[in-house]
């Protein structure tokens, strides 16, 4: 079970994880992911149990990642973005994404306004999608608003009754998205990150707009 710190807070300020057993059964092992935060203290009531402290994601792991998302780089700039990136393997998948992009800006230009915080790149993100005005405003924002108030991964087809646009738009505006949105093993689509869905919040949606898209969803779940 991963992103157990994902779990929202209750009124109280804890997270529910009563669903876990404080004893597993006889020959039943859980492995749970989290970062390592608040979470781990209700974890200590449940034994036996053993921390795996995950290590940095390796350089060589990083030039895979790079294959795999089609991106070639010299050693050189693949070195700057490992160290960049502070080896997180989150930010270096992100990166590789971007990087994948067709309209991604250059390479030089992505480690110099990441240097300082890796989460830059989420703003590096919004930037292109911005560059088709047109695109951003009927599909692209709407889209990354609906799924920031769903909590849960919607289908394209969900996506498509909800903005009011055709399969070719859909598709399109998803392929665009690109590393900021993410597809589950049932074909649905689901925000990259808690972490985006934070950035979401406090730098492109106005609490009033985020408000508007619950109403959508909500009103598109009754009909």
């Amino acid at each position: 079970i991963d992103g157990l710190d994902q779990i929202e807070e209750d009124a109280s300020g804890a997270r529910d994880l009563s669903f876990l057993p404080e004893e597993p059964p006889a020959g039943i092992v859980f492995v749970l992911g989290t970062r390592p935060n608040d979470t781990l203290k209700p974890l200590e009531l449940r034994k036996p149990q053993h921390e795996y402290w995950l290590p940095a994601l390796s350089r060589t792991d990083f030039d895979l990642i790079l294959q795999h998302r089609g991106v070639t780089l010299t050693a050189d700039l693949a070195d700057r973005f490992y160290t960049a990136m502070q080896e997180n393997a989150l930010y270096l998948d992100l990166v590789a994404r971007e990087l994948g992009q067709a309209d991604s800006i250059e390479p030089e230009q992505i480690i110099a306004r990441v240097a300082d915080n890796p989460a830059n790149l989420f703003s590096l993100g919004i930037e292109r999608l911005q560059r088709n005005e047109r695109q951003w405003e009927s599909v692209l924002r709407p889209m990354l608003g609906l799924l920031l108030v769903a909590h849960a991964p919607l289908s394209q087809h969900a996506l498509r009754a909800l903005i009011g646009v055709d399969n070719v738009k859909a598709r399109r505006g998803l392929e665009r998205l690109g590393g900021l949105v993410q597809r589950d093993g049932e074909g649905r689509y689901g925000l990259f990150h808690l972490k985006l869905g934070d950035f979401l919040r406090q730098e492109v949606f106005a609490s009033d707009e985020v408000e508007g898209y619950h109403q959508q969803f909500v009103a598109w779940c009754e009909g």
